[in-house]
Parts: structure tokens; C-alpha cells; sequence
């Protein structure tokens, strides 16, 4: 009986403490004041003795949302070290939901990290404390409200202690009241893309919000938010770089920051693949070049026969083959370019001959046959600056007046 009565007492004087919950939304500037927390550790030893260790100071870090006006709909402990203080976590909250700071038209994440010592509190920076992994039992257990938060506020509540589905539903409930709700639009986007919702809904909540305040820092990191979910790293990198130019973005400096190594290796991938395109760019510029400089890809072979076989093959190849047909109609045989072979005119020039013969003349196998039905065509050839092709047969002359790669 005596362990129910303590602990029914224990309640009740808990209850005193942690249980003040702002229900006005306030209108004076009271901005945590060190007073507030001094008398919370104050109280929270008195009713729970060895809180703390006593051979080293505890510190913790209280978050709160901030609304535009700078009131705190919204607060939790986002981490803790050598502390055990349930009351003190209730107290701190109480009082960070009674607070208020100037309002800077944004809504924004506030963190204040506080150490104690016996019954002093003192106010930690960043430099002093820097930003701890968040505690997320801690967070979801601590989180509190003011009484006069609205829909909006609470979705950000859960949302940062990493309660989305109870997030998701806030915001849905606060969109089903104000369709064109901004804040709540890109609040449902990053809540359903950090709990691996429906993306295409977080884009186009996200999309909508950018919209109705284009200038805005919050709803741009959203959109980056976003972006990094669905792996679209231009779309990631572009909005956070607009992001920080904001007029706004100082508030929200804070959560800008949390996305930087995120970003750091977006930056790392867009950079990686833009040299990778640079770089194939340079080589698709570099063999058109090399095409230009020698269309023909005759540069390549050994000099001699093989390039001079090269250059005539280049310009007729394709046009033999369409001779060779085009003399069945006027002979009724069927003819087909053959072999192309170097040699020399009378006069010491270099030739290229290729061999267009009927394929019945070509099955006889007498010595002669083979050039009794020959539409041989013999071009002699210069090298040079220049390079010249001069039909040497009524063959050569036709396919280089009707069947000309090279003509222009």
C-alpha cells in the first residue's frame, strides 16, 4: 500500500511539473529563458534525486518547432547524455511550448543544447555541443504539443521524431481543411518520401508548394528532399542551390545543413558525369575531325598498292556492284564485280582494275573464256595533295560518270 500511495504521489507532483502545456498561443517574447531551465532541473531533482551523475555534467538538446510568428507549437529531446530524467524532459518541453522567439516568417527547426550541473543550466552552442544523432525513442516518447497547434504544426512534430505515419495523417487533415495549404503540402511530400511513400504524390506535392511560394527557402529544400528520394540528382542539386540563394534561408540554415553530405555526393556524381560526357564529347570531336581530315579512312593503310586500291575502292566500290548489274538488260547475262587488283599503265603509272565478269563466262574454265564476256574497268591514279582517277576503259568512264561515290 505504501509503494501505490508513493507512487500515486509521485504522479501527482509530476503532474504539476510536466504537464503545464501552453494553451494560448502566446504573444509576448519569452525566449527559454535560462530561469526556465534552472527551475526545471531544480524540480526534477527534488522529485527524482540521481538524475545526474555527479562526476560529470549532463547535457541534452531540446528542439523546437517554430512557427512563422515564432511561437512553438512543438517541442521534444532530440538527445541526452549522462542523464536519466523523465521529469526533466516533461518540464522542458512544457516550458519550450510556452516559449516565444521573434518571428522570422518561416517556419523553421530550432535546436538549443543545454548542460547541467548540480542545480545551474547553461546554454550550449554548436561549437560548444555540436549536433548529436537523434535519440528517436527519446524524441517520439518526449514530443509535446501546445494546446492551440493546429494540424499543420503537428505533422512537423511527427514528422521529425520519425512518427510519418501519424505525420501523413496530420497533414491530410490539415490539406482536407485548406487545399492550397503550402506549409502542409510540403510537409506531406517530405513525409511521404522520407517514409518511403508514394513519390509521385511527393513530387507533385512538392511541385505545388514551389509554386504557390516560389521564393521561399523551405518549400525548395522540400523539392530537393524529394529529389534525393526518387535519385533525381539534378533535381536534388538544383533546388538546394536555390534553396540557399532564398531570401529565407537563414532560419532554415540548420536543416540545409543536414542535407549537405547527402549532397556533397550528388555534387560528386553530377561532376563525375559531366566529365564522363566531356569526355566522350571530346572523342566524338576528335574522330569527326579525324573523318574530316580523311573521309576516306585510306590514311590508315600502307602506303603503296593497298592505299591506292583504297582511295579508287572508296569512290567506286558500291557503283561497280550497280554496273555489273545494269548489264544484264543490255547483255542477258548476269555480271558482278570481283577483285580489285593494283598494277601499272604503259607509261609507269599506278592502276586499279576491278574485275566485272558474267558468271557463265567465269564457270567455263577455258583459257580465254573468262575475257571474252569482261567489262573490266581500269582507272589511273595520281597521288598527291590531290588525289586523281582517270578511267582508263569505256567501263571505268561509265561508272565514273553514273555511279560516282565520290562525285559531288
Amino acid at each position: 500500500m505504501r509503494t501505490t500511495h508513493l507512487a500515486a504521489t509521485l504522479a501527482l507532483a509530476l503532474g504539476a511539473v510536466a504537464c503545464k502545456g501552453a494553451q494560448v498561443r502566446p504573444t509576448a517574447l519569452r525566449e527559454l529563458p535560462s530561469a526556465d531551465l534552472d527551475y526545471c532541473i531544480k524540480q526534477a531533482k527534488n522529485l527524482s534525486p540521481g538524475i545526474a551523475r555527479e562526476d560529470a555534467p549532463g547535457t541534452l538538446s531540446i528542439y523546437m518547432v517554430l512557427d512563422a510568428d515564432g511561437a512553438v507549437p512543438a517541442a521534444f529531446i532530440h538527445d541526452q547524455t549522462n542523464l536519466k530524467a523523465p521529469v526533466l524532459w516533461g518540464c522542458l518541453t512544457d516550458y519550450a511550448v510556452d516559449s516565444k522567439f521573434e518571428g522570422l516568417k518561416i517556419d523553421y527547426l530550432r535546436p538549443q543544447a543545454v548542460s547541467f550541473k548540480g542545480l545551474g543550466t547553461s546554454k550550449l552552442n554548436e561549437t560548444e555541443y555540436p549536433p548529436q544523432p537523434l535519440d528517436e525513442k527519446l524524441a517520439q516518447d518526449t514530443l509535446q504539443f501546445a494546446g492551440w497547434a493546429t494540424s499543420t504544426d503537428k505533422g512537423f512534430g511527427y514528422y521529425y521524431v520519425h512518427k510519418y505515419a501519424e505525420a501523413i495523417a496530420a497533414f491530410r487533415e490539415a490539406i482536407k481543411a485548406n487545399a492550397t495549404d503550402a506549409r502542409a503540402l510540403r510537409g506531406l511530400s517530405v513525409a511521404l518520401a522520407d517514409s518511403n511513400g508514394d513519390l509521385k504524390e511527393a513530387r507533385e506535392l512538392a511541385d505545388k508548394a514551389v509554386a504557390a511560394t516560389p521564393n521561399s527557402e523551405a518549400p525548395l529544400e522540400a523539392l530537393s528532399r524529394v529529389c534525393l528520394a526518387m535519385k533525381d540528382d539534378e533535381c536534388a542539386y538544383d533546388n538546394f542551390e536555390k534553396a540557399l540563394k532564398a531570401p529565407d534561408e537563414a532560419p532554415r540554415s540548420f536543416e540545409l545543413a543536414q542535407l549537405q553530405g547527402q549532397l556533397k555526393q550528388v555534387a560528386e556524381r553530377l561532376k563525375a558525369a559531366d566529365e564522363q560526357k566531356s569526355k566522350a564529347a571530346a572523342e566524338k570531336a576528335k574522330a569527326e575531325a579525324a573523318k574530316n581530315a580523311d573521309p576516306t579512312g585510306c590514311g590508315k593503310a600502307p602506303e603503296g598498292d593497298e592505299r591506292t586500291i583504297c582511295f579508287v575502292k572508296y569512290c567506286f566500290a558500291s557503283g561497280a556492284g550497280s554496273y555489273a548489274r545494269s548489264l544484264k538488260p543490255l547483255t542477258g547475262q548476269d555480271y558482278a564485280a570481283g577483285d580489285w587488283k593494283a598494277g601499272k599503265t604503259k607509261g609507269g603509272q599506278s592502276s586499279v582494275t576491278v574485275a566485272i565478269r558474267a558468271a557463265a563466262a567465269a564457270k567455263k574454265g577455258k583459257k580465254g573464256a573468262e575475257s571474252a564476256g569482261a567489262h573490266d574497268a581500269t582507272w589511273e591514279v595520281t597521288l598527291g595533295d590531290t588525289i586523281g582517277m582517270k578511267p582508263l576503259t569505256i567501263d571505268a568512264n561509265n561508272i565514273s560518270a553514273s555511279f560516282n561515290a565520290c562525285k559531288k
